[in-house]
C-alpha cells in the first residue's frame, strides 16, 4: 500500500503542479505470477480472503485495477481533458477472443492485467499494445490477432499497436497492418524502440 500510495503521489504531483496532456502508466502490472508474496500483501490478502474465495490471483489483480481507477478518477478531476493511457502486456498465445484473454493471456494469468475491463469500465483513455513480435520469428503470426483483439476490445476508446523494431520490412508491414487489418484499424502505431532504428 505504501508504495501504491507513493506512486499515486508522484502521479498526482505532476497532474497538479505542471501543465501535461496525458499521463502514462508503464509497468502497471506485476512483475510474474509468483511476485506478490511479501508479509504485507499476504496479510491483507487473508484479512479479505473470504471476499475472494481465496483466490489470491483475482486479489492481485484488483490491486492493479484498483490502482489504475483511483488515479484515474483524481487525474481527470483535476484536469478533465487529460488522457490516462497504459502500455498493455501482448504475449502469447494471442487471444481469440475475452474469454481465451482470461483463461490464457500472460496479461491476465501472470501479470495481472485486466486491461480490457479497464477500458470497458472507462477507466483508461488509451491501451498501447506492447506487439512485440518479430515478423519472421516464431512468435510473429501473434501480431494480427493483437491488433484485432486491442481493436474489437476498446470500448469506444483507443487502442495502439505497438510493434517492436526487429527489421524494416517487418516494421513497415506491421504498422501498415494497424490501418488495413480486415478486423479494421486500431487507433495507431507506436513503436518500440525508436533508438534501434538505423
Amino acid at each position: 500500500p505504501q508504495a501504491a500510495q507513493y506512486t499515486y503521489n508522484l502521479i498526482m504531483d505532476l497532474v497538479n503542479r505542471y501543465d501535461v496532456d496525458g499521463i502514462n502508466l508503464d509497468y502497471i502490472r506485476f512483475g510474474s505470477n509468483d511476485a506478490g508474496y511479501n508479509d504485507v500483501s499476504v496479510a491483507r490478502f487473508n484479512s479479505f480472503s473470504s471476499r475472494y474465495g481465496g483466490d489470491f490471483n483475482r486479489w492481485r489483480r484488483d490491486q492493479v485495477t484498483n490502482f489504475v481507477r483511483k488515479v484515474y478518477a483524481n487525474a481527470i478531476a483535476v484536469k478533465p481533458n487529460l488522457k490516462v493511457t497504459a502500455d498493455v502486456i501482448a504475449g502469447t498465445p494471442a487471444p481469440t477472443d475475452l474469454a481465451d484473454f482470461r483463461s490464457r493471456s500472460q496479461a491476465y494469468t501472470k501479470y495481472f492485467q485486466d486491461f480490457p475491463s479497464w477500458m470497458q469500465e472507462g477507466i483508461l483513455d488509451m491501451d498501447i499494445g506492447m506487439t512485440y513480435f518479430d515478423c519472421y520469428g516464431e512468435y510473429g503470426p501473434c501480431y494480427d490477432p493483437w491488433v484485432c483483439f486491442l481493436r474489437n476490445h476498446a470500448y469506444n476508446r483507443q487502442a495502439v499497436a505497438a510493434p517492436g523494431v526487429y527489421s524494416a520490412s517487418c516494421l513497415t508491414t506491421q504498422l501498415d497492418h494497424t490501418r488495413t487489418l480486415a478486423c479494421g484499424p486500431v487507433t495507431g502505431g507506436a513503436i518500440y524502440a525508436y533508438h534501434t532504428m538505423d
